[in-house]
C-alpha cells in the first residue's frame, strides 16, 4: 500500500496568496526540500513528491537526491482563455522537456489538458472549489468536470465542509448528467467513463507543518505503479481537513522563517519569542533567554505582559509535535491579549478624548499593533476557508438535484435581549417558538449569567469586553464582543444565514461574520432609529449622523426586511440605498396571546386594580412613544366614563414625568417591566388597547393585544397601521391631535357599554385576523422555505 502527499510547497514556491502574508511581504514557503522527504517519511509517506506553484526546482532537488522514491510534480496555473479565471492542476510524475510544454501551454486549460490527454499524464484538480482569483463561477466547475477525471477532494488548505461537499458532488454523477453537461458546454470529455472520477488528497502545506496529514493512498509498490493508479482512477484520499485554526498555525510559521531569514536568525520584539516558542525545537539560548527574564519581570505590572509571558510560557511546556494543543494555547491567550488591549483601549480612549491628548490617543492605537499582529491571521483565514462555500449546492441545483444537506442554520444577532422592548421581546419570542418547533435559529447575543434562566436554550451567548452606556438608553448598553472567542462560536456553529435585529455592536459583528463566512446577511428593520433619536435627543447634527449610518449598515446587508410596506417606501424616500428589500412578517405566538376567562380578577388581585373599563399601554414609557396622548385621554374621559383604568405596562426615561402628571389618580395603575409569561393576562384583561406612536415599524404590542381579542386604536404613522384592520379590528386616528384620540377613544368605549355585541364582534375578529396574518410560527416556518432562486435554477436544469 502506497501513500503519498501529492500537494506540498517548498522554498521554491514564490508568491503567497494569502492576504496577511502578502502584505508582510513573505515568500509562499521557506520549507527546504530535503525537510519536505524526512517529515514525510516520518509519518508513514512510502513516496515523496513536491508540487511547488510554476516550478519544479524543489522537486527535482529531491528526486536527485532520492531516486527510488520520489518524483517530480508541479502545482501549474491554468486559465481559462475566455475570461482569465485561475485554476491549479497537479501534475505528477514529469519531465523536464515536458514541464517546459505545460509552462507554454497554461495559459489555455483547453490546450492543456489536450497536452495531458496526449502525454498520458497523471494528474489531479487542486481545490477546484476554491476560486483562486475571485472568478471561480458553477460554470467553469461543470467544464473542469468535463475536462478532466481526477479531482483532489480532500486539500488539507480547506475546511472539511467543503471538501466532503465537493466528494459528494462527484460521487453523485451519473452518464446523463455528464451527457447534460456536453450539450451544455460542447467539451468533449476527457475519458469514454467521464461520470467515474478519481479523487486524491495533499495537505497542501506550505510552511513544513502538515507535511503527510494528509495524503492519497494506493494498491501500489513502486512509483510506477502509484502513477498508473491515478492515471485509471484507483487512488482514495485520506487524512486531516483544516480549520481556521490550523491554518492561521501555518501563516505564523512563514513569517516566523520569514523574519528570521531577514534578521539573520534572530526574530526581533516580544511577538518573537511567542514565534520561537512555537517553531524552534531548542532551548532558548542566552539572548532569548534574558528577553523572556525581562519580560518576566514586567508581568506584575501589566495585565498584558502578563498573558503574553502565559502564552510563551506554556507554548514552551507542550511538546513540538502536538501542533493542536499548541495552537489551542494561542488561540486562547491570543484571545485574552486581543480582549485586554481593547478594554484598555475602551476605558481611556473617552478620556483621554474629552481631555484633548492626542499624542496619548495615537499612542492607544499603537498599543493595538503586537494583538493585530497574532490575531489579524486568524480573521484572513476565515475568508479562505469560506472561499465559495455555496457553490456546490448551486452545482446540484444546475443538474437538477437537491443538495444533501441537512436544514440551514441561522444565526439571529441582536444587541437587546432582556430589555423590556419590542425588539428584545420580538428575539426571544423567535427564540423560543424555534426551540419549540426544533428548527435550527441560533440567537446570538451578549447577556449576563444572572438572566440566563429567563432566555431560550438556543442561546449563543457573546462574551464582552466591555460595554459603554448609550445615551437616553439607561438599560442598553453598547457592548464590545471579545473578537477570538465570538469568531470561534461562531466558526463551530457555522451557520448558513445571518440575521440581524440591531445595527449596533452586536450587529456588527453579525455583519463582520457574513462577510468573513461568505453567507448572506439579512437586516431586520425593527425601529426607525432615526426618528427616535431626533425625538429624544432634538439635535440635528446627531440625527444627521446615525441616519448616515443607519443608510450605510442597510447597504452593507444583503437584503433589508421592513415591517410594513409603508416604511419600505418611507426609506426609499430618505434615500436608502438597499441592495434588495422584503417584507418581515413577524408575529406573535399565538398560542400564549389569547384571550383568558379569568384574567381580570388575575390582574385586580395582582395590582389591585378595582372593577371597570380598562384601558391600556404598553411598551417604553419615552416620548417617542407619544405617551402623554394616552394620559390625555384618560383625563378627559374620567368624568364620562367613572369606572375607567388606566393601565401603563412597561419603564423607560419619561416614566417618573408621567408620574407626576396623575400622581393624585387612584385609577392609574403603573405596572412597571411585567415578564412577558404574565402580558397575555394583562391584555386579556383590558377593554381597549391605545398605542399613539409615530415612531415604530411595526409595534408587536399592537399584535399582541389583538391576539387577545381586545380592540386596538393606533395612530395612521408608522407601521401598526397595518397591523389594524380599520374599523373591524380597531381604529387608525388619522392625526396625533389629542382630540382626535379623544374622540376615537370616546366612541370605542360608547360601544362597549351600549353595543356590546358590535364590540365583541371587533375583538373576535381582531383575534383571527392576527392568527391569519401574523402567527410568529408561520413565520419561522417560512424562513426555511427553498429559496425562489434555487427553484429556478432547478426548474431549468
Amino acid at each position: 500500500m502506497a501513500k503519498v502527499d501529492l500537494h506540498v510547497h517548498s522554498k521554491y514556491s514564490d508568491h503567497p496568496s494569502e492576504w496577511f502574508l502578502q502584505r508582510l511581504g513573505t515568500s509562499e514557503s521557506y520549507t527546504e526540500p530535503e525537510y519536505i522527504y524526512t517529515t514525510a517519511k516520518q509519518r508513514g509517506m512510502n513516496l515523496v513528491t513536491i508540487s511547488d506553484h510554476n516550478s519544479i526546482q524543489g522537486a527535482l532537488e529531491l528526486k536527485k537526491q532520492h531516486p527510488e522514491d520520489c518524483f517530480v510534480s508541479v502545482e501549474s496555473t491554468a486559465y481559462f482563455p475566455e475570461d482569465g479565471c485561475k485554476i491549479h492542476i497537479l501534475l505528477f510524475d514529469i519531465t523536464e522537456e515536458q514541464f517546459e510544454h505545460i509552462e507554454a501551454l497554461r495559459k489555455d486549460i483547453y490546450l492543456l489538458r489536450d497536452y495531458i490527454k496526449e502525454e498520458n499524464i497523471a494528474y489531479s484538480v487542486a481545490h477546484a472549489t476554491y476560486s483562486v482569483n475571485g472568478a471561480v463561477t458553477a460554470e467553469h466547475l461543470e467544464k473542469l468536470i468535463l475536462l478532466f477525471d481526477v479531482f483532489e477532494t480532500i486539500n488539507g488548505g480547506r475546511n472539511e465542509r467543503n471538501n466532503n461537499e465537493w466528494t459528494r458532488y462527484l460521487s453523485s454523477l451519473t452518464r446523463e448528467d455528464i451527457e447534460g453537461l456536453q450539450q451544455r458546454h460542447r467539451i468533449e470529455p476527457m475519458s469514454v467513463t467521464p461520470w467515474i472520477k478519481g479523487f486524491t488528497a495533499g495537505s497542501d502545506d506550505h510552511a513544513g507543518i502538515f507535511i503527510g496529514k494528509t495524503w492519497t493512498s494506493s494498491e501500489a509498490s513502486t512509483v510506477e505503479e502509484f502513477i498508473h493508479s491515478i492515471r485509471t482512477r484507483k487512488t482514495a484520499a485520506h487524512g486531516r481537513h483544516h480549520n481556521f485554526h490550523s491554518m492561521t498555525f501555518m501563516i505564523y510559521k512563514i513569517a516566523f522563517d520569514f523574519f528570521r531569514i531577514r534578521h539573520n536568525g534572530s526574530v526581533p520584539g516580544p511577538v518573537s519569542l511567542v514565534l520561537d516558542g512555537l517553531f524552534n525545537e531548542k532551548e532558548l539560548n542566552l539572548k532569548r533567554a534574558f528577553a523572556l527574564k525581562r519580560i518576566q519581570k514586567k508581568k506584575k505590572k501589566s495585565a498584558n505582559q502578563r498573558i503574553l509571558v502565559d502564552l510563551i510560557e506554556q507554548v514552551r511546556s507542550v511538546n513540538y509535535h502536538e501542533i493542536d494543543a499548541r495552537l489551542d494555547i494561542v488561540y486562547e491567550k491570543a484571545s485574552e491579549l486581543l480582549d485586554a488591549i481593547i478594554k484598555d483601549f475602551i476605558d481611556s480612549f473617552g478620556k483621554h478624548l474629552r481631555k484633548g491628548n492626542f499624542d496619548k490617543l495615537m499612542r492607544n492605537f499603537s498599543s493595538l499593533l503586537p494583538a493585530l499582529f497574532l490575531t489579524v491571521p486568524f480573521i484572513s483565514t476565515f475568508t479562505h476557508m469560506f472561499n465559495n462555500r455555496k457553490l456546490v449546492n448551486e452545482m446540484f441545483l444546475r443538474l437538477g438535484k437537491e443538495p444533501p444537506r441537512k436544514e440551514k442554520k441561522i444565526l439571529w444577532f441582536t444587541d437587546t435581549l432582556t430589555e423590556l422592548n419590542g425588539v428584545a421581546i420580538t428575539v426571544q419570542e423567535i427564540g423560543w417558538i424555534a426551540h419549540t418547533m426544533k428548527k435550527e435559529i441560533r440567537i446570538a447575543a451578549a447577556v449576563g449569567s444572572e438572566n440566563l434562566g429567563e432566555l431560550p436554550p438556543n442561546l449563543m451567548n457573546i462574551p464582552i469586553v466591555g460595554s459603554l452606556p448609550l445615551p437616553h438608553y439607561e438599560k442598553l448598553n453598547l457592548k464590545v464582543p471579545s473578537l477570538l472567542a465570538t469568531l470561534k462560536l461562531i466558526n463551530d456553529y457555522d451557520p448558513d444565514e445571518i440575521y440581524i435585529s440591531t445595527p449596533m455592536t452586536i450587529g456588527l459583528t453579525g455583519l463582520a461574520a457574513a462577510r468573513l463566512l461568505n453567507i448572506p446577511a439579512v437586516a431586520i428593520h425593527h425601529t426607525d432609529g432615526t426618528m427616535q433619536v431626533r425625538k429624544i435627543v432634538d439635535d440635528i447634527t446627531i440625527t444627521n449622523y446615525v441616519e448616515s449610518y443607519m443608510k450605510w449598515f442597510h447597504s452593507a446587508c444583503d437584503k433589508t426586511l421592513v415591517n410594513t410596506r409603508e416604511y419600505a417606501e418611507i426609506l426609499k424616500k430618505r434615500g436608502y440605498r438597499m441592495p434588495e428589500v422584503g417584507l418581515f412578517h413577524r408575529g406573535v405566538d399565538t398560542n400564549l396571546f389569547k384571550p383568558h376567562a379569568g384574567a381580570r380578577r388575575v390582574l385586580g388581585e395582582k395590582y389591585g386594580i378595582r372593577k371597570g373599563i380598562n384601558l391600556l399601554y404598553a411598551g417604553r414609557i419615552s416620548r417617542d412613544k407619544s405617551v402623554d396622548i394616552v394620559v390625555d385621554c384618560f383625563l378627559h374621559l374620567k368624568e364620562e366614563f367613572p369606572e375607567l383604568n388606566l393601565i401603563i405596562a412597561g419603564e423607560g426615561p419619561y416614566t417618573d414625568e408621567m408620574l407626576r402628571r396623575v400622581q393624585r389618580e387612584e385609577r392609574v395603575h403603573f405596572l412597571g417591566r411585567v415578564d412577558h409569561d404574565l402580558m397575555p393576562i394583562v391584555y386579556a384583561a383590558s377593554d381597549l388597547f391605545l398605542f399613539p406612536s409615530v415612531t415604530d415599524t411595526f409595534g408587536r404590542v399592537v399584535a399582541e393585544a389583538q391576539s387577545c381579542g381586545v380592540p386596538t386604536i393606533v395612530s395612521n404613522a408608522g407601521g401598526p397601521q397595518e397591523i389594524i384592520a380599520d374599523e373591524r379590528t380597531g381604529w387608525i386616528v388619522r392625526t396625533q391631535s389629542g382630540e382626535d384620540w379623544i374622540t376615537a377613544t370616546r366612541k370605542l368605549l360608547q360601544n362597549l357599554k351600549e353595543n356590546p355585541e358590535e364590540y365583541n364582534r371587533m375583538g373576535l375578529e381582531a383575534r383571527s385576523h392576527i392568527i391569519e396574518e401574523y402567527s410568529m410560527q408561520h413565520f419561522i416556518t417560512g424562513l426555511f422555505r427553498k429559496h425562489p432562486r434555487e427553484s429556478k435554477l432547478a426548474e431549468s436544469a
